[in-house]
């Protein structure tokens, strides 16, 4: 869950060997993505920012891009952050 002031949030997705993962953050009452990592490489990392609303739990979906094999071990990390308007 977000907390009362945060509307943004980071997510640093990373693993190791030559496979292809992607990320989608998603509010918990929905399927429609609010953020989603764009990368289409096997290069070990991948970063987005995006806005989210305050005090809203958030699921994040990790999996192997179309045409990747898997499975790989990986880590996500996320920090939320106050973005004044």
């Amino acid at each position: 869950m977000t907390g009362a002031s945060t509307n943004e949030l980071a997510v640093r997705l990373g693993w190791q060997g030559a496979v292809d993962l992607d990320y989608i953050v998603f509010e918990d009452t929905t399927t429609a993505a609010t953020g989603a990592s764009t990368d289409a490489s096997t290069t070990p990392d991948e970063y987005a920012t995006f806005a989210v609303k305050p005090n809203t739990s958030y699921w994040v979906w990790v999996g192997a891009a179309k045409g990747s094999t898997g499975p790989a071990a990986y880590d996500v990390s996320m920090c939320g952050a106050q973005v004044a308007p």
